[in-house]
């Protein structure tokens, strides 16, 4: 017997199976010539984002942009993920709250 919850997860899951190749075609065919440039965070909008690139085989580059206060286990997720460079800012966000104090 079909419960709402199961209802609402095969729903979920067609929609899904819908839009997934949508969006593959759509990469493909705005790719820039030089690729895209995607701002990475390490959160699961980002994960999305350069998992559906990779699948495209579309070319990319996945920036990160330190920040000095992201929590440690953001910053070790994101240096894992091979793709993705990492930027560090010329001085610390504490730093530059110090110095405008």
């Amino acid at each position: 017997m079909e419960t709402p919850q199961t209802a609402d997860l095969f729903d979920e899951r067609a929609r899904w199976e819908r839009l997934v190749p949508i969006t593959l075609e759509r990469l493909r065919t705005f790719e820039p010539p030089e690729g895209y440039v995607l701002a990475y965070s390490g959160g699961k909008d980002s994960d999305l984002l350069l998992h559906m690139a990779r699948l495209a085989g579309v070319r990319f580059e996945a920036v990160h942009h330190l920040t000095t206060i992201d929590p440690p286990e953001v910053v070790r997720y994101v240096r894992r993920q091979p793709e993705v460079t990492c930027t560090r800012p010329r001085e610390s966000m504490v730093r530059l709250g110090v110095a405008r104090s």
